[in-house]
């Protein structure tokens, strides 16, 4: 690759990583903040209670997402596009039609939604109690859907601070404040769901106030009256890409929830509550993918757009890399200590859960290895590929949940969600592998894992006979484990040139000189 082309990739890695950096902190923060309500409230109702509470999450996460009908993820697409095209003036009518298309549709799930709620309650989950509850939920469909699309606008703006402050922080925080009255005053548990409601949408009225009071879209050159473009072919276009996204949506939506539903289906609420303590902690390895994906997807698509192909193969494996380093010490932690950390956050009626949280971690982790893939196919508008390959990868999790969990319980439930997701990842990669030649693993990531194996495994032997750990026991162990892993890399030589380059480029922004520091590390390059 020529100077130039290394310099650009360089300065795309720089722009990724710095986004993600604070939407890393977002949803670190989100994720602290929702798994906070969860314990609270698992605490404080039953686990029957708190397993309503999940089917109900799940099924708002579900419905919401088919409302928006694949578009958020088309917007932010077209926007980028568009910029790379110097097409400026076509996005505003992008931005008009996709306000327009999700308010319209999510009001309409929300009436559905609202109107089946009773038969769902009592003929799918045999819990007549959940009819209301779940109605209570459903008034949130349209409040989310707004904040997607408008996530959405702003992802293709490249900003970030939006979504932090209105998605990450606000209705998380704004959750557990009105989730203390609930407490306090001892009322029943639907005043739960009366909480999630009025959050999401108090914190859906404050977005769409502050995008009224700031501009939209800021582009140079870019005229208001844009804005108010309702041109019919914008809409058409928009609706064609997105359409399969939506299934896409929808089939990943069934394969991160099939679990969900399919325990309370074949079993009972309790034990999705069991498996609702294990699932939320292994998302947290899905974080810094998710923030990296953020920016990532419409620069990728900034780049397809100007055929800088070379430039995308590059950031793929470089952000793999760091993706893949960021979370492995976690992984690590859950699969040496999942009877402690489920104690420490949950109590012991939740330690049951322990071999499904290893399962799902590993998952969670293996998936991380196989990249950014989905970001990349869609900025290459692949988008009817993502849609047979998502429809397969349903496919399978629903039917390995029908016969895994009657045998293995929330441990079946746990293999066929890792296996499904995996199925879908690996589809993915072989796309790209066979379109643009992109191979996702660096040989250097492989070596520092295994000599962070070497070091780390006996902690597995001795892991059992701790039985009752404290908050500080997992905190030295979680630092431990990360030191552990940066030793690792530089016993296995495991940096680059991207690397040291990217923590200078950090350090400056901070105020920091680690010119000494870097010259010293050029020696594990």
């Amino acid at each position: 690759m020529e100077s130039g082309s290394i310099n650009q990739s360089n300065r795309l890695l720089g722009k990724v990583a710095k986004g993600a950096g604070v939407v890393f902190f977002g949803l670190a923060l989100a994720k602290f903040l929702s798994f906070l309500s969860r314990i609270v409230i698992a605490r404080f109702f039953s686990t029957s209670e708190y397993g309503l509470f999940s089917l109900g999450f799940a099924l708002v996460s579900f419905f919401s997402l088919v409302a928006v009908l694949g578009i958020p993820k088309g917007t932010t697409r077209y926007m980028a596009f568009f910029r790379g095209n110097g097409q400026i003036e076509r996005i505003g009518g992008v931005v008009s039609w996709s306000i327009l298309l999700c308010i319209v549709s999510s009001l309409a799930i929300t009436f559905l939604v609202v109107s089946w709620a009773d038969f769902l309650a009592v003929e799918i989950f045999r819990a007549p109690e959940f009819g209301l509850t779940l109605s209570v939920f459903a008034f949130s469909i349209p409040f989310l859907a707004f904040i997607y699309v408008l996530i959405s606008i702003y992802r293709g703006l490249m900003r970030v601070s939006e979504r932090f402050f209105f998605s990450d922080f606000l209705r998380n925080l704004l959750f557990l404040l009105f989730l203390a009255p609930v407490l306090f005053l001892d009322l029943p548990f639907v005043f739960v769901a009366c909480a999630f409601t009025v959050s999401i949408a108090l914190a859906s009225l404050l977005f769409g106030l502050y995008a009224l009071v700031k501009r939209l879209v800021l582009f140079p050159g870019f005229s208001r009256s844009d804005f108010f473009d309702f041109d019919l072919s914008v809409a058409r276009m928009l609706l064609i890409f997105s359409l399969p996204l939506l299934l896409v949506d929808f089939l990943q939506q069934v394969m991160a929830w099939t679990d969900t539903l399919m325990l309370g289906f074949f079993a009972s609420p309790e034990l999705v509550g069991l498996y609702n303590a294990a699932a939320p902690l292994t998302k947290m390895l899905s974080v810094v993918l998710t923030s990296t994906v953020f920016l990532y997807g419409p620069m990728v698509s900034e780049l397809y757009a100007r055929s800088l192909i070379g430039d995308i193969k590059r950031t793929y494996v470089v952000l793999t890399k760091w993706i893949s380093s960021a979370t492995f010490p976690l992984l690590c932690v859950f699969l040496f200590f999942p009877s402690q950390v489920l104690l420490l956050f949950f109590g012991q009626d939740y330690v049951v859960a322990s071999m499904a949280l290893q399962v799902l971690a590993l998952g969670f982790f293996l998936n991380n290895l196989l990249g950014p893939n989905g970001a990349t196919l869609i900025a290459f508008g692949d988008t009817r590929f993502l849609m047979w390959t998502s429809l397969v990868a349903a496919f399978l999790n629903v039917i390995l949940n029908f016969l895994l969990i009657p045998v293995y319980g929330i441990v079946g439930a746990a293999l066929a969600s890792v296996s499904s997701f995996l199925a879908i990842n690996v589809l993915r990669v072989l796309r790209l592998r066979s379109s643009i030649g992109l191979f996702p693993f660096d040989m250097k990531l492989v070596r520092s894992i295994l000599v962070y194996l070497f070091f780390i495994v006996p902690l597995f032997l001795v892991s059992d006979f701790l039985v009752s750990v404290d908050v500080l026991f997992l905190l030295l162990v979680f630092i431990f484990f990360y030191f552990g892993y940066i030793l690792s890399v530089f016993l296995a030589r495991g940096l680059d040139d991207e690397d040291l380059e990217l923590m200078n480029k950090f350090a400056q922004h901070a105020g920091v000189n680690l010119d000494h520091a870097t010259k010293l590390l050029e020696k594990y390059v």
